[in-house]
């Protein structure tokens, strides 16, 4: 009985484990994502001050 419950506290910590990495993996791609659309938004932004400042 001793033995299932070291087994059973091994098996929950690697599944919390498992679970904040791919929450943090989640965040981490999330991040990216965000990051791009303003990198995106500000380029075209920026082609059409430069577009408008020539017509």
């Amino acid at each position: 009985n001793n033995i299932f419950k070291i087994t059973k506290n091994i098996v929950y910590y690697n599944l919390t484990k498992s679970k904040y990495i791919i929450r943090n993996i989640l965040a981490s791609k999330v991040y990216t994502i965000i990051v791009s659309i303003n990198i995106i938004y500000t380029i075209a932004i920026t082609f059409k001050i430069i577009t408008n400042k020539f017509n």
